[in-house]
């Protein structure tokens, strides 16, 4: 509900409040996660952490008095972090489904991302941040594509008998 509350506040551009709740559904998450007694628990709580993070995120860029690169690298590198558990999730999914479903729930992450990262290379013209871009937007090609050839692979072999699969 903190998390709720937190984007209902962001969308009325009340990024204070926004910021509070979901610092604050953030610290409840770690709890969660440091009291689970078994990894299920464990990876099912860290699934929330993305948005909170998001949420933290977008709210204290909104705040911000100026939008400088040592300001916007921070909130990146938390960013970051949160894609980083994303792509933990990925190497446990093996469904294709399941894998385009994880990636449409956190397009919204992505897209800040570039957003950021955008904003640091207009900063400075570093161009390692275009790198990062590509690389962010290669990477979800790269996920559409496997999800679609998985897809493809287990529709042409339906009709084969399992007795020829395994000799293949």
């Amino acid at each position: 509900q903190l998390l709720n509350m937190a984007e209902l506040y962001h969308r009325g551009k009340q990024y204070k409040q926004s910021l509070s709740f979901s610092q604050q559904g953030l610290t409840v998450v770690e709890k969660i996660i440091k009291r689970s007694a078994n990894l299920f628990d464990s990876v099912r709580s860290e699934s929330h952490k993305p948005r909170a993070i998001l949420l933290k995120v977008r709210s204290a860029y909104e705040l911000l008095q100026r939008k400088d690169a040592a300001s916007i690298s921070g909130l990146l590198k938390e960013l970051n972090d949160a894609l980083g558990i994303i792509e933990r999730r990925k190497t446990v999914i093996h469904d294709s489904r399941d894998i385009s479903l994880l990636m449409e729930q956190h397009i919204e992450l992505l897209g800040f991302i570039k957003k950021l990262t955008l904003e640091l290379y207009r900063i400075n013209g570093d161009l390692g941040y275009i790198d990062q871009l590509m690389n962010l937007q290669e990477s979800g090609t790269y996920s559409r594509i496997r999800s679609r050839l998985e897809a493809s692979d287990s529709i042409r072999f339906a009709q084969v008998p399992v007795s020829v699969q395994e000799l293949e």
